[in-house]
């Protein structure tokens, strides 16, 4: 009789444990399409055009955006700005990493990584975008089909060295994970949780890319949404007691799944 009751103990339990997660989750897929869904045929340009610029948050919330400015999302990507990049660049140093040698440089007003890359040749390569601050910055550089690739060689602003992210590894041209491969592919492995609203726009027919963002680097629409109607609003009714119509609280699920979707470990299917 014990043996039966622990066993239907155990069955129901799981019962109750199998219903809610697919509750949670059912939950979650109904906020999150209610959040996000966006129709195929929508215009890439029109989703962007509801954005308004992490700018624009600037004079009502001064205090919010002095405090996003510093953070590591104001700083998830940038072009190159030699006002934080000079003595990363200037003067010139090489190191080792395996059987390789890396040098980086600037010359003519360019950041420039020397490397083995395209076809297993060492040449200079122009960083076109910095990813990161601290504990690391990364570094992008402008390829065919539309695609940007993450280099290897990598600063660390805390001892100001540079260093290889793969240590001594020894990757090299042709495999997945070497700078030029699939595996350090910008477009589709960083760009998503580095820019606000960002569409890969990937074409499978002839593998190329037109990647798009409404904001370069993790703006405070990328947390909150697009917040056009509520700077629109807010310009219209200047010194309003009323609550803006367009602002909606998020609700549990939401909050998760827009840091969640970044914060966590996964991987994305497209």
């Amino acid at each position: 009789m014990n043996i039966f009751l622990n066993r239907w103990r155990c069955w129901f339990a799981f019962g109750i444990s199998v219903w809610t997660v697919g509750a949670l989750a059912s939950e979650s897929s109904a906020e999150s399409m209610r959040f996000t869904k966006i129709s195929s045929s929508t215009n890439i340009s029109n989703i962007n055009s509801s954005y308004a610029g992490s700018e624009s948050c600037r004079n009502c919330h001064s205090g919010a955006y002095s405090d996003w400015k510093k953070s590591h999302h104001a700083k998830a990507e940038r072009l190159v700005s030699w006002e934080t990049e000079t003595t990363v660049f200037d003067p010139s140093r090489t190191f080792h990493h395996g059987t390789q040698t890396t040098e980086v440089y600037r010359t003519n007003d360019h950041a420039e990584i020397v490397t083995k890359g395209f076809g297993g040749r060492r040449e200079a390569y122009r960083v076109s975008r910095v990813l990161g601050d601290e504990p690391l910055r990364q570094f992008l550089t402008e390829s065919p089909g539309g695609r940007f690739q993450v280099h290897e060689a990598s600063y660390d602003p805390g001892s100001n060295q540079w260093f290889n992210v793969y240590g001594a590894e020894d990757r090299q041209p042709g495999e997945w994970g070497h700078w030029t491969g699939r595996g350090m592919n910008w477009n589709s492995m960083c760009a998503t949780c580095h820019n606000t609203r960002l569409q890969k726009g990937y074409n499978e027919i002839n593998d190329t890319f037109h990647t798009t963002m409404a904001e370069m680097s993790v703006g405070c629409e990328g947390c909150h949404g697009p917040m056009k109607a509520h700077v629109d609003w807010s310009n219209l009714h200047k010194g309003a007691k009323e609550s803006d119509p367009n602002l909606h609280k998020l609700s549990r699920i939401q909050v998760l799944d827009t840091c969640g979707s970044c914060h966590a470990r996964r991987g994305e299917l497209s």
